[in-house]
């Protein structure tokens, strides 16, 4: 759906795409019985753009709001075998994300740059892009609006090279940490501090 948006001027692929959202708000427990639905109608219509899913996130954003949508997602992703994550979608250069939100307005183009923290459930963490080897560090973060989060980060690299500083001057924008029970996803400029704990 996102990809019509962004790569063909069809107009009939871009209503399909809104009108896909809305259904998807108007009912969140059956989203997979939606999705395929949609597919069926494009494929029906001789319409060629990819299948998206949805996946559920809590926004927290520089001006202060905090929201729950839906990210529509790849089902296979560019950089790494399986699906698109949500991270994958953060990090991407694109400056607005597509959500559906249950508002007035269904759909909502957000601009990452405003983006906190993007938290995701415990079920799709597991499902987030598998890792090269990795040390898992055990930290504690400031951000700048004061919140505290603890958890653990991935730092990658080659064998007993494995540093966190590496980790967060890396170009990606966003940085996964594993919390208790959720994901979090936090845009980097907006941590002042970490803390590494002892194990």
């Amino acid at each position: 759906a996102v990809l019509a948006m962004q790569k063909t001027v069809d107009t009939k692929a871009v209503i399909r795409t809104i009108e896909a959202a809305l259904a998807l708000t108007e009912r969140p427990a059956s989203v997979a019985e939606a999705a395929k639905s949609a597919t069926k109608g494009r494929e029906a219509e001789g319409d060629l753009s990819v299948p998206m899913q949805l996946a559920r996130a809590t926004f927290w954003t520089e001006d202060e709001a905090t929201f729950e949508g839906s990210l529509f997602l790849h089902l296979t992703a560019e950089s790494h075998d399986g699906p698109e994550t949500v991270l994958d979608r953060l990090n991407t250069p694109d400056r607005f994300l597509v959500l559906s939100v249950a508002d007035d307005s269904p759909v909502v183009l957000l601009n990452k740059s405003q983006i906190i923290r993007v938290d995701v459930p415990s079920e799709a963490a597991t499902a987030q892009a598998p890792t090269p080897p990795t040390d898992v560090e055990r930290v504690r973060l400031r951000l700048i609006n004061g919140e505290q989060l603890d958890g653990t980060v991935r730092a990658e690299g080659p064998e007993g090279q494995h540093r966190l500083s590496g980790l967060l001057n890396s170009q990606s924008a966003f940085l996964p940490v594993q919390g208790p029970a959720r994901l979090h996803l936090l845009q980097k400029r907006f941590i002042s501090r970490i803390i590494p704990l002892q194990s």
